[in-house]
């Protein structure tokens, strides 16, 4: 499977619906774009490697318990990394033999961005850092509404609130000026989302973000050039594997 947009933009649709009907705190929101992140995640590292994510993937399995044999459902789950500094649940992660060699992280920001957006860029340097500096790959997808409602804590919506100038220069200014093992590598698409259907659509043009600004961010920061650093660790991961069996 390769990456599309229009199949991310898909997913995201079943995932904001999932959202809509059961609400913030529920794990089913997350299925269906963590299912979709890995399946591409398969698609780039092979059939050797195994997978652990959330999704509505279900599998059976046959074991034999008291001389008889039985089946039960499987259903795929996320797994626990143990970091530099701290234990951390990864969304999508691929493991060579149990081992971690890949990990993936997926932020769907769906409501009160300006109120928390300081406590998200912080975040990303911490998980960043907890798993880099043990020499595993942490990549980041990050997708904002824009616009983004705010809500009250009845649930009804205040106000509606765009992405602004200084959130995408504070997230390339993380990205580019930190240190190597504090430094996200991620993969960003801003989405208009419609209320009553889920659809979602690109967001490729802001009055409030200037036509470089977006240049910037769907370059070397988009979703599509995230997935092509992802193909390039498995490859350098080989070469690796490689060289170790010629010393």
């Amino acid at each position: 499977m390769e990456y599309r947009e229009e199949d991310l933009l898909g997913a995201i649709k079943e995932s904001f619906l999932q959202y809509l009907e059961f609400g913030e705190r529920s794990t089913k929101k997350l299925k269906p774009l963590h299912g979709y992140i890995g399946k591409i995640a398969q698609s780039i590292w092979g059939e050797d490697f195994e997978y652990n994510y959330i999704s509505n993937e279900v599998f059976e399995e046959t074991y034999i318990a008291h001389g008889q044999s039985k089946t039960r459902t499987i259903r795929q789950k996320e797994k626990k990394v143990k970091g530099k500094y701290y234990n951390k649940t990864i969304d999508i992660c691929v493991t060579d033999k149990g081992k971690p060699v890949c990990c993936i992280g997926v932020k769907f920001v769906t409501s009160n961005f300006k109120q928390n957006a300081n406590n998200y860029f912080e975040q990303m340097m911490g998980k960043a850092a907890n798993i880099q500096r043990i020499s595993i790959p942490y990549y980041q997808i990050v997708i904002f509404r824009d616009p983004i409602p705010y809500f009250k804590k009845d649930r009804s919506v205040l106000r509606l609130e765009y992405i602004q100038q200084y959130h995408i220069m504070s997230l390339i200014d993380i990205c580019c000026n930190v240190s190597l093992a504090l430094k996200p590598i991620i993969g960003v698409i801003l989405v208009d989302i419609d209320e009553e259907t889920g659809n979602a659509s690109k967001v490729s043009e802001s009055q409030y973000l200037s036509k470089d600004l977006m240049g910037a961010l769907y370059g070397s920061n988009s979703i599509e050039s995230l997935v092509k650093k992802i193909v390039k660790c498995k490859q350098f991961y080989d070469w690796q594997q490689k060289y170790s069996q010629l010393c």
